[in-house]
Parts: C-alpha cells; sequence; structure tokens
C-alpha cells in the first residue's frame, strides 16, 4: 500500500496546491508526513522570484533612455 500524506486535506492558507503537493513530497521523502511540518515547510519557501516585464504602451525601450541621458550630458559638456 502507498504512503499518503494526512497533511494533504489539511488547509493550509494561500498554498497553491502544486506547493502543497511539493510540501507533502518533501514530507513523504523525510518521513515526516504531519500537518506541522508541511506548515512549516510552505512558511519557510521562498517564494519565485518575479519577472519583470514591459506591460505598458508609455514604458519606453531601456536604450531610449540611455540615449537620452548620453544625449544630455553631452549637451552639458
Amino acid at each position: 500500500m502507498a504512503k499518503t500524506c494526512r497533511a494533504r486535506s489539511a488547509p493550509i492558507d494561500p498554498a497553491p496546491p502544486a506547493v502543497v503537493d511539493e510540501a507533502c513530497s518533501a514530507a513523504l521523502e523525510l518521513g515526516v508526513c504531519e500537518y506541522h511540518f508541511v506548515r512549516r515547510y510552505l512558511e519557510r519557501r521562498t517564494p519565485a522570484p518575479l519577472s519583470l516585464r514591459q506591460v505598458d504602451p508609455l514604458i519606453r525601450q531601456l536604450t531610449l533612455y540611455r540615449d537620452l541621458i548620453e544625449q544630455r550630458t553631452e549637451e552639458r559638456q
């Protein structure tokens, strides 16, 4: 019979199901299949880094800003 993790059905606040599955897998691998382990695992888990995207058409390419700064600094010299 396969082992299952009881913590899988425990209510954990905003963690998505895939993350809870990851925590339960870690608990099963370590042989500590307890709600408290899963909760601590989720609390200590580092969130995925946010990726910055250019989403607004008002945001120009960085090269345009670079060129403008170069132009302005040349005018002052």
